[in-house]
């Protein structure tokens, strides 16, 4: 029962504000063009097909409510004079559909930017064809408009979007945002070249209208260059506005065509610089965040080698050390008992066995010492048969004892 509730208010909202922003859309745009139905498909229809992308299903009637009032209010006042524009807000639902079939499957910005600008096409393509029979305009006039009304306004509204979508998110997760859409850097900066464009426009003279309009070029390369795709949107909106501004002055256009021409092209200029150095910035993060996590690995790979090096060097030291305090000391201690024996021996065999007992003795000695060195045991290889300690000497029976 709630989520109804919840879904009835929200409609409702939808209803009143995009109504309001619909009639505010038309009105900015029948003061440029004069013309009832291109007023229709400049900006409003960029909004409304960006609405119809990125909001689901369930809200579009609350879209297309406050649209067809509107334009049947309009068509009753004679400031529409043509009731085929009834029809507009359902031509632009179907590119909608197609987009938002694919629109969750693709999730990088320069994707769904993509897709934006193919709906944006495909619209103003339905409404050529839809439209342009029954209209009095052209129908180059007719896609023209559509398409600089989508192609200024429809990034825009995808960019407000992605906004509040982080925004949301940032408050649901309680974690910061790292590259927001929307930063204070990037309206500051927005707001400088506006304000000098402007100016400029204000102050020079006529003699360099036409070169002045160069100018509206340079805001979206500098701010594509240092903001991505987002600053590529917002400069072009904010350069559309500068070129209208300097027609309504007297400068810079003869006709309503070559103005929309030279909106739809500074805003392609915009969004496309920005699609591709944003593009470039994310390969470079990702290849900077690959060889921060390549050496990460090697040196962990490093350390772990340095491990095992270490486990097997005290391995060999304790090899080592087993083999010359136990084998080593009764090896050298045979050899002692062989010498007393030959020493204190009487009878020619027993001197011969106590020789061959410590030849014996010398030779497993070598073998051992060779068994170290193949080891790679540097203690070994300083490890020579030795005076016997006291404490050994001590410990062995005389054979006269015996």
């Amino acid at each position: 029962m709630a989520r109804c509730w919840r879904h009835l208010l929200l409609s409702l909202f939808i209803v009143f504000a995009w109504g309001l922003g619909w009639l505010a859309l038309w009105t900015i745009s029948f003061y440029l063009t004069h013309n009832g139905q291109q007023a229709a498909l400049l900006l409003p229809q960029g909004v409304h097909l960006a609405l119809l992308i990125v909001l689901h299903r369930r809200y579009w009637p609350a879209l297309f409510a406050p649209v067809i009032g509107l334009s049947g209010w309009l068509t009753h006042q004679q400031l529409l004079t043509e009731a085929i524009m009834l029809l507009s807000p359902f031509l632009s639902a179907i590119p909608a559909l197609f987009t938002q079939r694919y629109w969750h499957r693709f999730t990088l910005y320069w994707q769904r930017l993509s897709l934006l600008m193919a709906a944006i096409t495909g619209d103003a393509l339905l409404h050529t064809l839809a439209l342009s029979p029954f209209q009095a305009s052209t129908a180059s006039q007719t896609l023209l408009t559509a398409f600089t009304g989508g192609v200024l306004l429809t990034p825009f509204v995808y960019l407000i979007y992605e906004y509040l979508r982080q925004q949301y998110l940032e408050n649901l997760l309680a974690q910061e945002t790292p590259n927001p859409p929307l930063r204070t850097s990037l309206l500051i900066w927005c707001s400088l070249f506006f304000i000098i464009g402007v100016g400029a426009q204000m102050v020079l003279s006529p003699e360099i209208e036409r070169l002045l309009l160069i100018v509206v070029f340079l805001p979206n390369v500098v701010m594509a260059y240092k903001f991505g795709w987002q600053g590529g949107v917002l400069a072009a909106l904010l350069g559309s506005m500068m070129i209208t501004l300097a027609r309504q002055i007297g400068s810079g256009f003869n006709g309503l065509m070559e103005m929309e021409l030279f909106l739809s092209t500074q805003a392609l200029l915009g969004i496309g610089l920005g699609i591709a150095i944003s593009r470039q910035q994310h390969l470079a993060n990702n290849l900077h965040r690959y060889r921060l996590r390549l050496e990460v690995e090697l040196q962990a790979r490093r350390e772990l080698m340095e491990q095992l090096v270490h486990a097997e060097e005290d391995t060999r030291k304790d090899l080592a050390r087993e083999l010359h305090d136990e084998i080593g000391q009764n090896i050298t201690a045979i050899q002692i008992q062989s010498m007393l024996v030959k020493r204190t021996a009487s009878g020619d065999a027993a001197t011969q066995a106590a020789e061959q007992i410590n030849q014996l003795a010398q030779r497993i000695t070598f073998l051992l010492a060779s068994f170290c060195v193949s080891f790679a045991l540097p203690c070994w290889m300083k490890c020579r048969l030795r005076k016997p300690s006291t404490t050994l000497l001590r410990s062995l029976p005389l054979p006269s004892e015996a």
